[in-house]
This record gives structure tokens, C-alpha cells and sequence, in this order.
């Protein structure tokens, strides 16, 4: 099991046992393939590492926004790479982004092998939270809106 508390990534085993530091990090989740994890650092800006969980140093991973932008601080959910199949050789990762033109968080998908970072198109105007895989491929997040209203008082007469 893998968990992140105090900024650090821990793993411990499923039967128990003392937790053994891993990495620097604030969330964390596993690869579909068992064999690496994605870490978030939420740094001035935010990154994403990835770690062979049989240790060694975290390695990168590049991100190239084309609309500007960074990731969001929120946390990595499990659903967030999508197994490796036919048409996504290296699985692509989901993300939330937030960008400077924009007030509400956005969904984002990082190709791995080149970086890239694009915007996922969502007709809905609110914040799109925690976004995931489904098994077919499809993404699903939490969709919140946010309202307001503007009220006068004005004393009594």
C-alpha cells in the first residue's frame, strides 16, 4: 500500500509492518502495470514524478501546456493513468489544471511519451474535480458549480 502524509510518500506492506519511506511528495498513485507510481509534488508550481516502486530517484515527467497553465494542488485519484492498450501505448495520465484565462479548474490529458498537456473540453461551467479513467476510456470527474447573489439592505423606515 502507498499513502503520502506529512509531504512524503510511505509504502507499507498490506499484512502489516512498519511503513518505509519512499519519496518527497503529496499525493501519490499507482501505475496500472504494479511497477511505478505517479507522485505530485504541489510545489510554487506543481510537477509530477514518477518511481519504480523497487526505489531508485523519482524521474520527471514533462509537461508542456499548449493553452498556459499548471496543475492543480488537488490530489491524484486512483483512476488517474489509463492502462496501456493498443491505441495508448504508455497510458495517458488525467489530471486538473487550472489556467490564467480561466476561473474554474479543468480537465487536462498528459500524453507520457511526449509531454503534452491538453485540455479536455467539458460543457459545464464550475470546477471539474478529481477526473479519472473508466475502463472504456472514457473520463469522469466531480462537477461543482459555484452561485453567488448580490444583496442591498438598506435600514427601515
Amino acid at each position: 500500500l502507498y499513502y503520502t502524509a506529512s509531504r512524503t510518500v510511505w509504502a507499507v506492506p498490506a499484512t502489516g509492518g512498519k511503513p518505509v519511506r519512499l519519496a518527497s511528495g503529496d499525493s501519490v498513485t499507482v501505475h496500472p502495470n504494479g511497477k511505478k507510481l505517479l507522485i505530485k509534488l504541489n510545489e510554487a508550481e506543481p510537477r509530477l514524478v514518477w518511481m519504480d516502486v523497487a526505489g531508485g530517484e523519482p524521474q520527471p515527467v514533462a509537461l508542456h501546456f499548449s493553452h498556459g497553465g499548471q496543475l492543480s494542488t488537488h490530489p491524484l485519484t486512483p483512476g488517474t493513468i489509463f492502462p496501456a492498450n493498443a491505441m495508448f501505448k504508455d497510458g495517458r495520465i488525467v489530471v486538473e489544471m487550472v489556467t490564467p484565462d480561466f476561473f474554474f479548474l479543468q480537465a487536462a490529458v498528459i500524453d507520457p511519451a511526449t509531454g503534452s498537456v491538453e485540455k479536455v473540453p467539458v460543457p459545464f461551467d464550475g470546477d471539474v474535480d478529481y477526473p479519472a479513467w473508466t475502463g472504456d476510456g472514457k473520463i469522469v470527474f466531480l462537477g461543482r458549480s459555484v452561485g453567488g447573489a448580490i444583496w442591498r439592505f438598506r435600514p427601515a423606515k
